[in-house]
């Protein structure tokens, strides 16, 4: 069933009497004082509330109630209980302090709106309202295109949260509170400004997926290899020039890792099915025998890059590999270890757009032809 919430028009002063000099005072829905100065909030205040409903007719802005169509729009999840346990706030001016009320909030959704109906004079970007900490039973949390800067401590009681996806918002740092969640699967922080991670990231040992594409992080911590339950890694478009802080990463499966500055290879990371590291600097493959070893089928990408040499070791990987792309770089020719890939499912290799000369190019066509029939090969 779809309910509107529908919200009673401001009182006009001259119908109740008052003359139009007279300073009047009224206090916005969202608990905003209108005469207050910009920037001022008042304290929150949640006991003025009978029920859930109560906190989302509030609001500034209409919030329909367990819509059909949920795509975006603002709208709100209510369970049998009457308790809302969803919230998306999409499109807005602002988010209201009242929000922080609905105590029952399992997932929190807020995208291009603002924190705060106004901004500083100086334009300084402020934190997430520490209020946030207040949302116990929170386990997601996602902000996409909204500035927040940075995230106070307060997000560290945020106990239960098994995701946290913070998009394209400006934000600049991690507090080291970041430790205290514990439960944390999924961590989203793509299209930031961030320049480094905190060394306690280590101790989110639930983590499983981490995303820290498309920031300002020219270097990783020392303790990554600690994240043993990481399986998923993005860290392309950042100004990396070494991933050796991976190495030993038992269990990572995926890294993507494109557009980057990178030089060199990481080392003995066993499990990686996919790894894709196009458009960066490296010269040669050489570790790449220590990539994979253990996982199954195989999906690497080194094109756009300066790679020279494809060392022998490819040996140790190459019969389980299910894509090779080395397309765009400057080999002269390839190891004879290349041709051992597997015939018994189709396999695709690109070699194109390198340095071969026409005799090699030849060879190469010719081995491929009676060696790996059933590898699809673009030249």
């Amino acid at each position: 069933m779809l309910f509107e919430i529908e919200l009673s028009p401001m009182s006009n002063p001259d119908i109740l009497g008052f003359s139009n000099d007279i300073e009047t005072q009224s206090k916005s829905p969202d608990g905003v004082n209108d005469n207050t100065k910009p920037n001022e909030r008042t304290t929150l205040d949640c006991t003025q509330f009978r029920r859930d409903y109560d906190i989302l007719k509030s609001f500034h802005f209409l919030v329909p109630v367990n819509p059909p169509v949920t795509t975006s729009k603002t709208y709100a999840t209510m369970n049998i209980t009457n308790h809302v346990i969803q919230l998306t706030i999409y499109n807005e001016s602002f988010v209201p302090l009242n929000v922080y009320c609905l105590k029952n909030l399992n997932q929190l959704t807020i995208q291009n709106t603002d924190f705060y109906q106004y901004g500083l004079d100086d334009q300084t970007i402020r934190p997430i309202p520490s209020e946030i900490g207040q949302l116990s039973l929170l386990r997601t949390l996602t902000i996409i295109n909204c500035p927040v800067g940075r995230l106070p401590d307060e997000i560290g009681q945020l106990l239960l949260l098994t995701g946290l996806t913070i998009i394209g918002s400006n934000l600049k740092e991690i507090p080291n509170v970041i430790e205290n969640l514990s439960q944390l699967q999924v961590l989203r922080l793509s299209n930031n400004q961030l320049t480094l991670l905190p060394s306690n990231i280590s101790r989110l040992r639930s983590l499983k997926t981490l995303w820290l594409d498309s920031n300002r992080i020219a270097s990783l911590p020392s303790v990554m290899s600690s994240l043993t339950g990481l399986n998923t890694l993005y860290i392309q478009s950042n100004p990396l020039t070494s991933i050796d802080e991976l190495n030993n990463l038992y269990g990572l499966q995926h890294l993507y890792a494109t557009s980057c500055k990178i030089k060199y290879l990481p080392n003995n990371i066993v499990s990686l099915i996919t790894l894709n590291m196009a458009y960066n600097n490296l010269i040669d493959l050489f570790g790449i025998g220590s990539l994979g070893r253990s996982s199954g089928w195989k999906n690497f990408d080194f094109s756009y890059n300066e790679i020279d040499l494809i060392p022998p070791e490819i040996y140790n990987i190459i019969s389980n590999m299910q894509s090779f792309s080395v397309k765009h770089n400057n080999l002269t020719h390839l190891p004879n270890e290349i041709y051992y890939l597997q015939n018994l499912n189709t396999v695709s290799l690109n070699i194109g757009e390198n340095l071969f000369s026409l005799d090699e190019l030849n060879t190469i066509k010719a081995t491929i032809v009676n060696r790996l029939r059933n590898v699809r090969v673009t030249y």
